[in-house]
């Protein structure tokens, strides 16, 4: 009886442990030249596919300045897909060593939102937000594609874990 009570702990355990993370949300204050930004990341997982969603508020201005680019860290050089944005920004194409959202018009006050997919988990990577022709910024960071790709054989190893156990939990019952 004891044997079973400890297999049942540790799959508990194990199960706890390896299922992935299916959501992760973000606040962060970007700040700099431009002003002061409030950015809100949310990474959800949907099967294989991460979807990434960012609403970038300009608080306040230092020099009255508009953000014309939105830039989120892709240090790895990671694929993504679906990348769309309001705010009058254009969307980002690949392979770059960033996602960078152009020719916007931000303003004070005001929102704008941006959304991509992929395969990549998130991790915590570089933002900016741009004013290109005064080359003034606001910097901070924020979730992003990491470099991990979630792996399928995480839950079949639970799964064959779970159908051991139960083997086990039927054997102990016959002797």
């Amino acid at each position: 009886m004891l044997i079973r009570k400890r297999i049942a702990l540790i799959v508990a355990l194990l199960a706890i442990l390896t299922t992935p993370v299916l959501a992760a949300h973000r606040q962060d204050t970007l700040g700099g030249g431009l002003g002061t930004f409030i950015l809100d990341s949310t990474a959800t997982q949907n099967g294989s596919v991460w979807s990434y969603d960012y609403v970038l508020t300009y608080v306040s201005t230092v020099e009255g300045g508009v953000a014309h680019v939105f830039v989120v860290g892709n240090p790895n050089n990671c694929q993504y897909s679906n990348a769309t944005s309001t705010g009058g920004f254009t969307n980002p194409s690949w392979p770059t060593p960033a996602l960078e959202w152009l020719n916007g018009s931000l303003s004070v006050g005001n929102s704008a939102t941006f959304h991509y997919e992929s395969a990549y988990a998130p991790d915590i990577v570089p933002v900016n937000a741009l004013v290109v022709n005064s080359g003034t910024y606001a910097v901070g960071y924020t979730l992003g594609m990491g470099t991990v790709v979630p792996e399928p054989g995480c839950l079949a190893g639970l799964g064959t874990l779970v159908g051991l156990s139960g083997f086990y939990f039927r054997r102990g019952r016959k002797k």
